[in-house]
């Protein structure tokens, strides 16, 4: 199986790993060495050090959890998503509406090769009824005209 990655999957992926990859934030410690030096680390220091509570899911008003931030960007993403399958099939069905047409198209042209190569009189129909012979002149001209039509259109 071929997986194409454009842009838009390879950012859906990192969404929806994005939490199993967080790591978990509750046990984070925080202390000063002699020199001066802040540490900080998942594992308590020998000497007792601060517990940080960065994990909280109090936040201040107006700002965003990370939770929230992550559901309304997958949000996006999957209307992204919804929106480019839907402009995919339409160009698909459109696709599929000019082959239909190309494929008539094609078809009554051989057909009118076959009576201008196998008739022994060819004429068309003026406005008041009346048939026009076709000359041979006109005959081998339109024949040409469609053979050309036909190998550049059709395949």
């Amino acid at each position: 199986m071929i997986i194409k990655r454009t842009p838009l999957s390879i950012v859906f992926a990192a969404l929806l790993l994005a939490p199993v990859l967080q790591t978990k934030a509750e046990g984070v410690y925080k202390w000063v060495d002699e020199k001066g030096k802040v540490h900080f680390g998942d594992r308590p220091p020998v000497n007792s050090g601060q517990q940080l509570n960065i994990g909280s899911s109090t936040t201040h008003p107006g700002v965003k959890s990370n939770a929230q931030s992550q559901s309304e960007a997958r949000d996006r993403l999957l209307d992204a998503y919804a929106a480019e399958r839907a402009e995919k099939e339409q160009t698909t069905k459109e696709n599929k509406a000019k082959r239909e047409k190309l494929t008539k198209t094609c078809a009554r042209a051989r057909d009118q090769l076959k009576v201008l190569q196998n008739s022994k009189y060819v004429y068309d129909v003026d406005k008041d009824g009346k048939r026009i012979i076709y000359t041979d002149a006109e005959r081998k001209k339109t024949t040409h005209k469609l053979k050309r039509k036909i190998k550049e259109r059709c395949k």
